[in-house]
């Protein structure tokens, strides 16, 4: 959505308190200034909305135009990306004018709580006329990702505005409820509280304009795409890989294995399956094992607590899963009386929820990749490790700095060192670790990744 509006004392557009906010100046020379801002919260339920603005300062008739290009390591455009082009036709401002642009972004949270957005190196352009603007090469947003609904966070910013009225009035303290003490034989308790006319900064009806200034910032998520990081190599499988794991139920094989007993088996003693393949392909499989009784139900876990005298046999069992191989083998351990020479087994194979079928394939086909295995940064720059899924299906990473310098938060954004050197960072699969990747930071004073 692209607004214009005139600014001055008339018509003057009322603009949100700063801390609502999370704002940055991208471009500002003597005609134009463009700034970007996002709330310093998004609900996890919600799309939150980005704003460009474009400002005129002078009188001078001077056309402008800007691009650039935002990453988006916690969100994702109503396209399924996760980068964001953003920019403006030309423009001729006159002073005082303002042009804006809101951008729509969907979660694609994952486990974090806080992200930032970045300006994507070497992707800016802003011309004023002729002349090419410099730019803030750091550009940032700092965002912190909530469970409250944009209600809960509407109330809180109205409520705060109350509470800056009652600091402006120079209170040493802010009343919020008055408590009546009883006492009692062990001390002192609350007897009642008072909140009514006491809390000066709950949001009243009269507030209710301004609530929802703060709400207009979040929308109700409908038709959310699927991160386009989320596809595949290969078109025809994406579709299907990624249709939401809550959608997905869970794959289930399932089936009779045997285990001949000795005769007269010692009460203690152990016996092996043969190692089953189970169907599911390697990865996160969940086996389990029942007795199969003569009266056509089976008993998982200790058997023992429905044995008959004389009719089954008492056994404990045990199974171990080999990920890799997509395998797994039952031990058992006889319990008490042996009626059985032939122990009859019922097991389920279950794949873990959020491993689907596009994670069957042999891991060898699996990698994940970055755009640029070495970065050049300067001490303590922050830079975004964008990684690429092929042949498989998108899955949570986990970043190790090998040599424990430097830092790495969950949405892949890293912090370099303060000291000068190069840095090695291990990224590798939460589910499968010996998918991993490794990239290298040279981190120096005359370096940098942006341009």
């Amino acid at each position: 959505m692209n607004y214009m509006w005139q600014t001055g004392r008339k018509g003057k557009r009322k603009k949100p308190a700063k801390f609502f906010f999370s704002e940055s100046t991208v471009v500002m020379n003597g005609d134009y200034a463009v700034s970007l801002s996002v709330p310093l919260y998004a609900c996890r339920q919600n799309a939150v909305r980005l704003s460009l603005r474009i400002r005129k300062f002078t009188d001078a008739e001077v056309p402008f135009e800007f691009y650039g290009v935002l990453q988006l390591p916690a969100f994702m455009t109503e396209e399924g990306e996760k980068e964001l082009d953003i920019g403006c036709p030309k423009l001729r401002l006159k002073k005082g004018e303002s042009y804006g642009r809101d951008y729509w972004l969907l979660p694609d949270y994952g486990d974090f709580k806080e992200t930032e957005i970045f300006l994507k190196p070497g992707t800016v352009r802003a011309l004023a006329g002729d002349e090419v603007c410099s730019f803030r090469k750091k550009t940032r947003l700092h965002v912190t990702i909530t469970e409250e609904s944009p209600e809960m966070l509407a109330q809180r910013r109205a409520g705060k505005n109350n509470l800056d009225s009652v600091l402006d009035r120079k209170q040493t303290d802010v009343p919020l409820a008055l408590l009546e003490l009883e006492e009692t034989e062990e001390g002192r308790k609350i007897g009642r509280i008072q909140e009514a006319g006491v809390r000066q900064y709950i949001p009243l009806p009269c507030q209710e304009e301004e609530r929802e200034k703060y709400r207009s910032c979040y929308r109700e998520l409908q038709n959310v795409p699927v991160s386009r990081r989320q596809e595949q190599e290969n078109p025809e499988k994406s579709g299907e890989i990624n249709r939401g794991h809550e959608q997905r139920e869970p794959l289930i094989r399932g089936g009779v294995i045997e285990i001949p007993l000795d005769v007269k088996m010692k009460k203690g003693k152990v016996c092996y399956s043969e190692e089953v393949v189970h169907g599911l392909g390697p990865g996160n499989v969940y086996v389990d094992v029942g007795l199969l009784c003569e009266d056509g139900t089976a008993v998982y876990g200790d058997n023992s607590l429905f044995v008959r005298p004389g009719i089954d046999t008492a056994v404990r069992t045990a199974v171990k899963v080999f990920y890799e191989k997509g395998s797994f083998q039952v031990a058992v351990r006889v319990s008490g009386e042996q009626n059985d020479i032939i122990l009859p087994l019922q097991w389920a194979a279950v794949r873990m929820a959020g491993h689907g079928e596009g994670q069957m394939e042999d891991l060898s086909a699996m990698s994940i990749t970055l755009e640029n295995s070495t970065v050049y940064l300067r001490p303590r720059e922050k830079y975004y490790f964008e990684v690429q899924f092929h042949n498989m299906a998108p899955c949570t990473l986990l970043y190790e700095p090998t040599d424990g310098e430097g830092k790495v938060s969950p949405d892949g954004t890293y912090t370099a060192p303060a000291k000068e050197g190069v840095y090695e960072v291990r990224i590798s699969c939460r589910d499968y670790p010996k998918i991993c990747t490794y990239v290298y930071a040279v981190v120096g004073n005359s370096y940098s990744s942006l341009p």
